[in-house]
């Protein structure tokens, strides 16, 4: 769980510099059972769009080096708590950036692009 979280709205999911290292756990870094999990959630955020869309997104990650390119982070905000101790996650990687804060409703902003 990472302090300062990142924001919303569009200046929330800009891409980093390539140069940049990502915040978070590294998909690479992650056991078999949970790179499952975070492939399993990937599949999950993308079922609301058409098929074409979420096979679009795969492609332009798989493209960019794939999941094991993408970074997971949970943020801590100021109202944290031991029942709630964060409210933003994240998944960022090249191309690709999901920013998802679920207190104290749902907000979630996106940027994907097959060139950076």
């Amino acid at each position: 769980v990472l302090k300062d979280d990142p924001g919303e709205g569009a200046a929330s999911v800009k891409f980093r510099p390539a140069s940049e290292p990502k915040p978070g756990i590294a998909f690479g870094e992650l056991t078999q059972e949970q790179k499952a999990l975070v492939e399993k959630v990937m599949r999950d955020i993308l079922s609301p769009y058409r098929k074409e869309d979420a096979d679009e997104v795969m492609q332009v990650i798989k493209g960019h080096g794939g999941m094991e390119k993408v970074h997971l982070a949970y943020y801590q905000d100021k109202g944290a708590n031991p029942k709630q101790p964060w409210s933003f996650w994240r998944l960022e990687g090249p191309g690709f950036v999901w920013n998802y804060r679920v207190l104290p409703h749902v907000h979630t902003f996106v940027s994907i692009s097959s060139q950076i």
